[in-house]
């Protein structure tokens, strides 16, 4: 079930009153140009109507400096440095020396505050961050209106124009309205009714999760903001494969108002039930645990019988023969598949035991008192192996094992009880014995 929706701590007032984000009101376009090595270059903007700039928790109407988005072509941002000046000449360092080893800043977007600070970035330093010098709280209550200048210092001099491959390449700073670099305020705050779900994935290793179209058809007309671990952009939203808590931003654009929610992506390895498995058991040993031949993780085992689902019950004490088909399945639906061939022998039947009583000196063919064709057969004699079973003669018991095929036994015991001759009188014409 989606859980209440925790939102940034630079919301926190505005959320306990039923506010967020302000609504967009202006955009300003910078004018666009190179940048040129060892050298300093700025860039404007001319700004009117705006009026005096409000704290962004500022429930009294006015305008808020909220955002402001940059867009830097440069194979060596390592060596820029970056900062906005107000009208009334208050200096904001936005980046300094960041993106070694990368290029560019692209759609990089400075927030009011409680962004990650763009020195935690790697270029291109595409996602939301706070600028290097601070919050847009330094521009609060000064004048708006007038021209504000991005001052971008490339400071290739310091290795005589020369990076690690040859000669740099001068930058290009665009600051087009449309895709490019704006200069955004923000109107007075409204009340904001709308929401996002947070929410929570169980995937399988290898799998990934559309957090966009998750939240597209959710609500299609926001604009989506998905940031990462540690407040990293996410560089393919509709296909996220890394574990852990995401954060997403979402703003109305019909009345600016913004959004915040989680959403925690949990990677689950498959279970490993080993390889398919042959079962030959005898009748007379019982039912077979065919559960107890695998080792399972956890999840929830489902059985069948020749494509006929089975409970557990029946798989831990199986007494029919066939193929059984046993999957694991754990919460990110990651499953592993084994089969079991159970072979059911109906095994030797010898019969009860017997007693044969004869004469002394009288032997007696054991062998033929049971049938043991087709059978390995063994006899023995007080616990010790008796090898001639056709001329049995002394009294005790004398035990017959027989083994087939399959492996299935059984046995029978022959009591050959001596008795001594008998004696019927002068007139007995012959004796038992």
């Amino acid at each position: 079930m989606p859980t209440l929706i925790p939102m940034r701590s630079t919301l926190i007032l505005l959320l306990l009153v039923g506010l967020t984000k302000p609504a967009v009101a202006q955009s300003y376009p910078f004018n666009s140009g190179p940048i040129l090595l060892c050298a300093t270059s700025t860039f404007t903007a001319n700004v009117s109507g705006i009026g005096t700039l409000m704290p962004q928790s500022n429930m009294g109407g006015g305008f808020t400096l909220s955002q402001l988005t940059i867009n830097i072509t440069s194979d060596h941002p390592q060596t820029l440095q970056i900062t906005l000046t107000s009208p009334q000449g208050t200096d904001l360092l936005l980046s300094e020396f960041n993106g070694a080893g990368g290029q560019n800043y692209t759609n990089t977007t400075f927030g009011y505050s409680g962004y990650p600070s763009i020195t935690t970035g790697t270029a291109p330093f595409n996602g939301w961050y706070t600028a290097q010098g601070g919050g847009f709280d330094v521009f609060d209550w000064e004048n708006g209106d007038g021209s504000w200048t991005i001052t971008v210092t490339d400071t290739a001099c310091a290795n005589g124009g020369v990076g690690p491959g040859g000669t740099w390449t001068p930058g290009w700073f665009d600051g087009a309205a449309s895709g490019g670099f704006a200069f955004t305020f923000t109107s007075p705050p409204t009340q904001c009714w709308g929401f996002i779900p947070s929410d929570v994935a169980y995937i399988c290793s290898g799998a990934a999760v559309d957090l966009q179209g998750y939240y597209m058809n959710w609500m299609p007309g926001y604009n989506y903001n998905f940031s990462g671990p540690n407040w990293t952009p996410v560089p393919d939203p509709t296909a996220v494969t890394i574990p852990g808590q995401y954060w997403i931003d979402a703003m109305d654009p019909w009345d600016g108002c913004m959004y915040s929610a989680t959403y925690d992506v949990v990677v689950s390895n498959p279970s490993s039930l080993g390889p398919d498995q042959v079962v030959d058991q005898c009748e007379s040993d019982g039912p077979v645990d065919l559960a107890a031949l695998f080792t399972m993780s956890g999840g929830t085992p489902m059985w069948s019988l020749a494509s006929t689902p089975i409970a557990n019950a029946t798989a831990m004490a199986a007494t029919d023969p066939g193929v059984y088909q046993l999957i694991e399945e754990n919460t990110g639906g990651c499953n592993d598949t084994a089969l079991v061939t159970l072979n059911i022998s109906a095994g030797p039947v010898l019969g009860p035991d017997q007693l044969v009583i004869t004469c002394p000196g009288a032997g007696i063919d054991l062998t033929a008192l049971y049938n043991t064709t087709g059978f390995s057969a063994s006899w023995t004699f007080g616990g010790i192996p008796f090898l001639i079973p056709e001329a049995a003669t002394d009294a005790g018991v004398y035990s017959l094992t027989v083994i087939s095929a399959a492996g299935c036994t059984d046995m029978a015991d022959v009591t050959l009880d001596v008795q001594g001759p008998s004696s019927l009188g002068a007139d007995q014409a012959m004796d038992l014995c």
